[in-house]
């Protein structure tokens, strides 16, 4: 089972990451919608980009901002529904950019957009080969940093579900401390003053349930023996 990350890359809080992750992914929708167009192809490093590609490309961007905005505010105010969708969200769009490129390298299209034709005369074969295999690596480490930073979001809304009673939650991590230690040691540690009056009721209600069970269990072994 995989466990939720504690901090990010080791340094910073899951709350900076996942603010900085909907701050680059924010201005980078923005940016990719202003570029849209419905009419003329698009030229990105001599990839052509056709129009109905942009439209729909666009499209989901539109639809990411109110998500990326929302998980943004859900990790300031530690709102699980948001981070949850947001995390969907980079889900989808990581299956999208991945079949994006794989449809790239299977149409050529990199090979004859990279390589200009004087090499591709020398051998088209090898050259293409390697400008494959030169993408395909870049492909996999830009798939390794997105699947990282959905970790981050994931962890984040790991980490409010499982932290709605934070002082319990400290009290329970204070109780793994005590394991190993002399049984003496560990019955000797007392909850939070805060906390003793939820457990004394919690204690009070187990009892009162036992004794309700116990008349319960009398009454059938009664009825039991009459019959």
């Amino acid at each position: 089972m995989i466990r939720p990350a504690s901090n990010c890359c080791g340094v910073f809080t899951l709350l900076f990451g996942v603010e900085v992750i909907c701050l680059l992914n924010l201005i980078s929708a923005i940016f990719v919608v202003s570029l849209v167009s419905s009419t003329e192809i698009l030229t990105i490093s001599g990839i052509k980009i056709p129009p109905a590609t942009q439209v729909l490309y666009g499209a989901w961007c539109l639809i990411g901002i109110p998500l990326i905005i929302s998980a943004g505010v859900g990790a300031v105010y530690r709102v699980e529904s948001q981070l949850r969708a947001y995390f969907y969200y980079l889900g989808a769009q990581m299956f999208l950019m991945m079949f994006y490129f794989i449809l790239m390298l299977f149409s050529g299209d990199v090979c004859s957009t990279v390589v200009s034709l004087d090499l591709q005369r020398m051998g088209s074969s090898l050259v293409c080969g390697f400008t494959d295999a030169f993408a395909i690596f870049w492909m996999l480490i830009d798939l390794g940093v997105f699947l990282y930073l959905i970790y981050i979001v994931w962890s984040a809304a790991e980490h409010i579900s499982m932290s709605f009673f934070p002082d319990l939650v400290a009290y329970k991590q204070r109780l793994h401390t005590q394991v190993g230690q002399p049984i003496s040691q560990a019955a000797s540690m007392k909850a939070p003053a805060h906390l003793q009056g939820d457990i004394n009721r919690s204690r009070q209600q187990a009892d009162v349930l036992s004794a309700h069970m116990s008349v319960d269990a009398q009454r059938l072994d009664a009825q039991v023996a009459r019959s």
